[in-house]
């Protein structure tokens, strides 16, 4: 089987190293804990096969990390600036941490895209299939602009270095148009424009996003289901998250966080089936918790006899830790999807995302996410590729 390569735009971050070293301490033999696909599948069945044998993905001792970023020192430098991967295992991964990013793809794209390209070649040349993965800073605010609705004059704009191409856009254009599936794991908009749908169905290449759901929605998408299954009404529910990296700073200005918070606040309703009038999402930068974010929930909800009560949910977690191996865990399944002829968006890939990317209308409820995933490994494991 070939090998695969995780092409992370935006590496020099906190997920992006964190994926880098993560994927390095696998090679040592390091601990898969939090990759969903090595767990036996379906999940909870003591002794069954994992979904990477199931499906046959890629496995994890052949894959490695690349990508672009504006910052170029090597990685385990960037790293070990981050603190998030611990000293110990940095140091076990530092020969693999020694490469440098490329430069990120920014002014001058046209001749910054036919390096990216003949990159892309070489690795593929190598034996080596692709996965773009979009972790860049969820800090920007596109501007509506008719370019992103026809193919052609997308493309014109992107080699006219037009503002309207923000750089997510420039990533998913290099791996769709390469024929490489391409993962947005940022609030950024980038393959659902109707431009980009268009060029990855002429190229017949898969696509999923957006937004990864690590923490607080991940929470809020498996509670919203259990309350409506047991017929309690929902009054209000607050979700506050606090975190101190780059993100959270990022989305400390209201103008970069109207597409995350709009992701955030739309899961809700869908789930219960009725509007959740009193729903707050505050998020705000709060240094000293670096990139352990805490959330707290507070949700407001009537039982029987209509007699009022509450939940409250708090969690502390690292962000990037989290992020990670979900990360990896969707990149391995939408190369697989790949290889089973997947086009277009990945529904089955639902459950990774704050607001998956589909035909239709998304599904947000965790456990109908996990059944579209279901039904996606019984038909693809019979036709291993």
């Amino acid at each position: 089987m070939k090998g695969l390569t995780l092409g992370i735009a935006g590496i020099s971050g906190c997920i992006g190293t964190t994926i880098a070293a993560g994927l390095a301490a696998l090679q040592h033999q390091g601990d898969p804990g939090g990759l969903m696909t090595e767990l036996p599948w379906p999940t909870g069945s003591a002794g069954g096969a994992s979904l990477a044998k199931r499906l046959g993905l890629a496995p994890l001792s052949s894959m490695r990390a690349m990508g672009w970023d504006v910052d170029t020192r090597p990685l385990g430098e960037s790293a070990r600036e981050k603190g998030i991967v611990p000293p110990e295992l940095l140091r076990t991964v530092a020969a693999e941490l020694e490469t440098r990013p490329l430069p990120a793809i920014a002014g001058g794209r046209a001749e910054a895209l036919r390096s990216a390209r003949e990159h892309l070649r070489q690795l593929r040349a190598a034996g080596h299939n692709v996965v773009i993965v979009d972790v860049l800073p969820a800090s920007e605010t596109p501007v509506a602009s008719e370019v992103h609705s026809d193919l052609d004059a997308f493309e014109q704009a992107l080699l006219d270095d037009d503002p309207a191409i923000t750089p997510s856009m420039t990533y998913a254009w290099l791996a769709l148009s390469n024929e490489v599936p391409y993962l947005n794991f940022t609030s950024n908009v980038s393959a659902e424009l109707p431009a980009l749908g268009a060029l990855a169905r002429r190229t017949r290449t898969p696509f999923c996003g957006k937004d990864g759901k690590t923490g607080q929605t991940l929470l809020k998408t498996a509670l919203a289901p259990m309350l409506a299954l047991r017929g309690l009404r929902v009054r209000g529910w607050i979700s506050a998250n606090y975190l101190g990296n780059a993100d959270g700073e990022n989305l400390s200005h209201p103008e970069h966080a109207v597409e995350k918070l709009r992701n955030k606040l739309g899961v809700l309703d869908d789930i219960l089936g009725y509007p959740v009038e009193n729903h707050i999402v505050d998020i705000r930068y709060y240094g000293p918790r670096g990139d352990f974010k805490e959330s707290w929930d507070n949700i407001d909800f009537t039982g029987f006899c209509g007699v009022p009560m509450q939940l409250k949910v708090n969690l502390l977690g690292g962000d990037s830790v989290l992020a990670a191996p979900l990360a990896i865990d969707a990149a391995r399944l939408l190369e697989r999807a790949a290889r089973a002829g997947g086009v277009g968006p990945q529904e089955q890939l639902s459950l990774f995302f704050k607001h998956p990317i589909v035909e239709g209308v998304p599904d947000h409820d965790l456990f109908r996410q996990r059944s579209l995933l279901e039904r996606w490994v019984e038909a693809t494991e019979h036709s291993r590729t």
